[in-house]
């Protein structure tokens, strides 16, 4: 009795081809998505009386040397906000209303109570990995398929 094994590396190099060429527009695509997805979250809990806070709000998402970033910010410029140019994103988010009694309606804290909470980037610190990251890569390195 004789048990033979078989390999077929035919698709090795060009797999290893794939990888090196790095995330396709569609990889990048889904990056970017849930980029926006978060920026979005933030958008929701940002301290609104004049509004030129959430018109500074930026996102960016960017591939460069074999490397994917992405940014959310707040803070600098805001065309047509009430304040073209905002100075006070950091002081605003690190301040804290709880428990000061009367706070103006701005955003929701992290039971969904409205006015309650100024940092704004508190969705990201909940869940700084959203699933989304994750299945993207993973849609990389499979090649999109399951």
């Amino acid at each position: 009795m004789r048990v033979n094994f078989e390999v077929d590396t035919s698709d090795v190099d060009h797999e290893l081809d794939r990888l090196g060429r790095g995330p396709t527009a569609q990889d990048l695509l889904r990056l970017n998505a849930v980029l926006a997805e978060q920026f979005a979250l933030t958008q929701g809990y940002v301290h609104v009386i004049t509004g030129s806070l959430r018109t500074s709000g930026r996102f960016h998402g960017d591939m460069s040397d074999e490397r994917w970033n992405g940014e959310i910010s707040y803070g600098g410029d805001a065309p047509g906000a009430v304040h073209p140019f905002v100075k006070y994103a950091n002081y605003e988010q690190s301040r804290n209303d709880s428990g000061v009694g009367f706070s103006y309606p701005h955003g929701l804290d992290r039971e969904g109570t409205p006015g309650t909470d100024h940092n704004f980037m508190r969705p990201l610190l909940d869940d700084p990995r959203p699933q989304g990251y994750i299945d993207a890569i993973e849609g990389f390195y499979s090649d999109g398929n399951d």
